[in-house]
């Protein structure tokens, strides 16, 4: 849990209690009403403090807190800072032989292109160190949602979608007011269900066009490092974060949709027709797992046959 903290951007919050204490500590802020201060307490005209040095402090801060270059600054430094925490922790780093085929490989090809980005910045005689704490960010915060995509996949390989519309042209079929509130539950965990797929085909897409971005950024550190011009850097960091700022968007999502699927489960009376999953001694469902997406790679093989 701490180093989920560490590694996630900084809050609005944390960000303004920096700058405010930024203001406050600059220097210039600090010595000229000490100055204006110590030099009423020579003429003896203490009165001063309250009206003049007080007001300049004040004005100083307030002129340095909305200083829009001021905040690029601390904002930067705040995140190389929490990014030297983050590696400093050595906390451990997803298998992504532990995931499910098409997630596990483009965690892999993910983690690949972090590896030449540090290996580029390496070689590099530029100080290339922002871009390299954002991409190793972004990297961390995929490793999260990969993980939780693997929660999505793990739950839907446990479901039979045909088998609960099946159960419902059934139910259907016979009529009956009595039928009624369980066709609406199955139709209810059948949307959740179509909802969390969505969200799993969503997460491939995303991956692969990080991955994409990864490499295109590999290319640029090249190019910068041989011409041995660091001016892009900032452009390359900008563009880690922004991508770490959807891969976070995107593992929100998936928890809600996998909240809502849980609260969508069938009508408890009727479980073994209503969940369409057999039970825990038993295969899943039919064994079928969600699609791979863009056929990257096949399920996983259907359990007991």
């Amino acid at each position: 849990m701490a180093r989920d903290v560490e590694r996630r951007p900084a809050t609005r919050a944390e960000l303004n209690r920096a700058l405010v204490a930024n203001a406050a500590t600059k220097p210039v802020n600090v010595i000229v009403p000490a100055v204006i201060a110590i030099v009423a307490l020579l003429v003896n005209l203490w009165w001063l403090i309250p009206l003049v040095a007080v007001p300049a402090f004040i004005a100083l801060v307030l002129v340095t807190y909305l200083d829009g270059d001021e905040a690029e600054t601390v904002g930067e430094r705040l995140r190389v800072e929490r990014g030297g925490k983050a590696a400093i922790t050595g906390s451990p780093r997803i298998d992504p032989a532990r995931l499910a085929p098409p997630i596990g490989s483009q965690l892999r090809a993910a983690m690949e292109e972090e590896a030449r980005i540090r290996e580029a910045i390496a070689r590099s005689d530029l100080p290339l160190t922002e871009v390299g704490g954002e991409v190793e960010g972004l990297v961390r915060a995929m490793e999260t949602t990969a993980a939780r995509a693997q929660t999505l996949w793990d739950y839907l390989a446990t479901q039979d979608p045909q088998r609960i519309r099946r159960r419902m042209e059934e139910l259907r079929a016979r009529g009956g007011k009595d039928g009624r509130p369980i066709v609406v539950a199955l139709g209810e965990q059948l949307e959740a269900l179509e909802s969390l797929n969505a969200q799993l085909q969503r997460f491939y897409a995303q991956m692969e066009q990080i991955v994409a971005s990864l490499n295109t950024m590999t290319a640029q550190l090249l190019r910068m490092s041989v011409a041995s011009e660091s001016e892009g850097e900032r452009a390359l960091a900008g563009q880690a974060r922004e991508l770490r700022e959807e891969v976070n968007l995107l593992a929100q999502g998936m928890s809600e949709v996998y909240e809502q699927a849980e609260e969508a489960e069938a009508d408890p009376s009727d479980p073994s027709e209503a969940s369409g999953r057999s039970g825990p001694s038993g295969p899943p469902g039919n064994g079928r797992a969600p699609s791979a997406g863009n056929g990257k790679a096949p399920p996983p093989p259907q359990s007991g046959r």
